[in-house]
């Protein structure tokens, strides 16, 4: 794997954010230039074959970059990488996943957060879980990618409800879910209550070792 941290900004502020990143979307000094991306992806691949390194665009919201993502995404898929993205989903629409498509993207990740109380909680934003499980069905029904996955951030909140969370999953034909622990780095710090203790991750172990 090869990740690029396309940019700290993003378009929500999340609880438990890891990275403590900065709601704004305009531009930051401190991000690498399409350019400079595109070189560093050349250099890779003239040690490195391409063809067996995923390259995958992280954030911060990567979509924030628009055109941008969709430039370097489509140079790497020329080079030859396998190239994925991981996005919390709220600019995901046909034109978003149309133009993700036309890049030549492989992997998906899709962050969703337990059941629409808890991922809004979480995600500080009422009425993000239903863009999100609407942005699912429009990647599910286009099915160009290779693969896709939900990412869980599991803390107290939303531990109890996972059963019913991975049904709601198996309803939207979502093939496959990670759960992640949050822990207390960036804006979880100042959420204590959110990190899990010995018995929680106890809970959670004995219910993923149940799943298939």
């Amino acid at each position: 794997y090869l990740f690029w941290e396309t940019t700290l900004r993003c378009n929500m502020q999340c609880l438990h954010c890891g990275s403590d990143c900065v709601c704004d979307n305009s531009t930051q000094s401190d991000e690498l230039s399409v350019d400079k991306i595109k070189d560093e992806l050349q250099s890779i691949a003239q040690i490195y074959d391409p063809t067996t390194i995923t390259f995958a665009m992280i954030g911060g919201e990567p979509l924030l970059r628009k055109d941008e993502v969709y430039q370097v995404g489509a140079y790497a898929a020329r080079l030859g990488y396998h190239w994925g993205i991981v996005t919390n989903g709220m600019l995901l629409n046909e034109d978003t996943i149309s133009q993700l498509k036309q890049a030549g993207l492989q992997t998906i990740s899709v962050s969703l957060d337990g059941l629409e109380r808890e991922h809004d909680a979480l995600r500080n934003r009422p009425g993000a879980y239903e863009r999100v499980v609407s942005a699912i069905g429009h990647l599910l029904t286009e099915r160009f990618f290779q693969r896709f996955d939900v990412i869980c951030c599991v803390s107290k909140l939303n531990i109890h409800t996972l059963e019913e969370f991975v049904e709601q999953l198996r309803e939207l034909r979502v093939p496959a879910v990670r759960f992640v622990p949050v822990f207390s780095r960036g804006r979880t710090s100042q959420h204590s209550e959110l990190v899990l203790d010995n018995q929680d991750y106890v809970r959670l172990l004995r219910f993923v070792a149940t799943q298939r």
